[in-house]
């Protein structure tokens, strides 16, 4: 994990999920390193799409010039915490910039700009960045980016209620599929690995991407208001917690159409414990 996305994943994290009464382990880090944090944060801002002089995303990795959606939507959220109100903004900016009519976002591309001969697409990333532009109407009634926000994150849900299952008595049914674009690995003809992008809408449902989609929907219903996303969310909801797994303690990591499989994941343990908790459970 780059060390912008594992900075403000902390940060977000510590930010989200902490008790009232927090232990002394896992209390924020000193003034003075949060403060390093947010300025290693601010300096991965870059101006783009260029012909906007406003729009900014995050550069994840300066020496490929690659940017991530999902990095992106971390430190947006970041900024929202650090009351960095016209920053924030900027983001909303970029990412509305990258986001496309269907509400899809590249996972990740190289600058200049994502080539859009092959989509490659995950659920998760786009329920991230709806989050973060959630988070971004709910923090505050200002703001110069709110109608660019509300559509991000209206049309980041509507990607995302395109792939719920409904087909009871499937084992995804309620779950959201992974999006679309499949790697497949192979050997030349001189036996080096090469990967091959395959255009495909993703048939199996990861428990990850559902967390992630149930906490971005949850939240979209509470500053809309709308009947819809509240049912979506718990739909999602009851189709991750058939994901349990008693006798090894946590959500499996993903559900296809012939049940859960039986891999451990860490992300389905840690994000696992905070949708649990959220589901009253």
């Amino acid at each position: 994990m780059m060390r912008a996305t594992l900075i403000a994943g902390v940060s977000l994290l510590l930010a989200c999920s902490a008790p009232p009464t927090t232990p002394a382990a896992v209390r924020p880090a000193p003034a003075a390193a949060q403060a390093d944090a947010i300025a290693f944060l601010r300096s991965r801002l870059v101006a783009w799409p260029e012909e906007d002089g406003r729009a900014r995303i995050a550069l994840g990795d300066p020496a490929t010039k690659r940017v991530a959606a999902y990095d992106s939507a971390l430190v947006l959220l970041v900024l929202i915490r650090e009351g960095a109100r016209d920053e924030a903004g900027m983001l909303i900016e970029g990412l509305h910039a990258m986001q496309a009519p269907d509400g899809s976002l590249p996972f990740s591309f190289l600058l200049p700009r994502p080539d859009e001969r092959i989509p490659y697409v995950r659920s998760g990333a786009v329920a991230w960045v709806g989050y973060a532009a959630t988070e971004y109407l709910d923090s505050e009634r200002g703001g110069p980016s709110r109608d660019r926000a509300l559509e991000l994150a209206r049309r980041a849900a509507s990607y995302i209620l395109d792939r719920q299952v409904s087909k009871p008595g499937d084992p995804r049914d309620g779950l959201v599929r992974g999006g679309q674009g499949t790697f497949h690995y192979e050997l030349d003809a001189r036996g080096r690995l090469r990967e091959r992008l395959v255009p495909e809408d993703i048939a199996w449902t990861s428990v990850e991407h559902n967390i992630d989609a149930f906490f971005f929907l949850r939240a979209l219903a509470r500053v809309t208001g709308e009947a819809s996303y509240v049912s979506a969310a718990g739909r999602i909801a009851q189709g991750l917690l058939r994901t349990w797994n008693g006798a090894r303690g946590q959500l499996a990591r993903g559900v296809t159409g012939s049940g859960p499989d039986d891999v451990l994941a860490l992300d389905c343990a840690s994000w696992g414990s905070v949708f649990l908790s959220a589901a009253g459970d």
